[in-house]
């Protein structure tokens, strides 16, 4: 009988097939798959959109008062999204590797 190193031959991701494994890999799948993470996501998204509206009010009122609408706040919000796109950005390319531009919702 062949043994095999790593996860079960049933298993999504089996060695070779991809960049890399790691052991806590099917977790993490099934971590990005649940309605948590999603529902995560989808406020980020939602709140990205709120605050680009809300800045970009804010940009337009001071150029018609003359001057620009530049503030540490303004600037924190936008690297705290970067990074919080950044994170989902990596743990689905993590888990999905190579496949990550094959899947069948790839065009999110």
């Amino acid at each position: 009988a062949v043994q095999i190193d790593g996860p079960s031959p049933d298993s999504r991701f089996r060695r070779g097939v991809d960049c890399f494994h790691f052991d806590g890999r099917e977790r993490l799948d099934k971590f990005i798959k649940s309605w948590k993470f999603e529902l995560c996501s989808s406020l980020v998204i939602v709140a990205n959109a709120m605050y680009m509206g809300i800045n970009a009010n804010a940009q337009l009122d001071a150029a018609k008062e003359g001057h620009e609408a530049n503030s540490d706040i303004w600037l924190a919000f936008e690297r705290i999204f970067t990074v919080l796109f950044a994170v989902e950005w990596a743990l689905r390319l993590i888990v999905y590797q190579k496949w990550f531009f094959r899947l069948a919702d790839w065009r999110w």
